[in-house]
């Protein structure tokens, strides 16, 4: 693999990371009101978390894996 390859490969990746940004934001603002819910008492948020709790480990989880792009970044 040519150094150019090798520079093409982590603009692309850097690109598709910078996306991946926006997609806990969609997952976990449609499911739990992500940010605003992070300032709801915990009565509120915990019942509201349990409810949607497959869409809080999507959220969180693609959270992880966009965090960890940047290693190779």
């Amino acid at each position: 693999m040519t150094r150019h390859h090798i520079l093409m490969l982590i603009g692309v990746l850097a690109i598709v990371q910078t996306m991946l940004v926006l997609v806990p934001q969609m997952i976990l603002g449609g499911a739990i009101d992500w940010p605003n819910s992070l300032n709801f008492p915990p009565n509120e948020v915990l019942p509201l978390i349990l409810s949607e709790i497959d869409q809080v480990r999507l959220g969180y989880g693609v959270y992880l894996i966009y965090s960890l792009a940047w290693a190779p970044i």
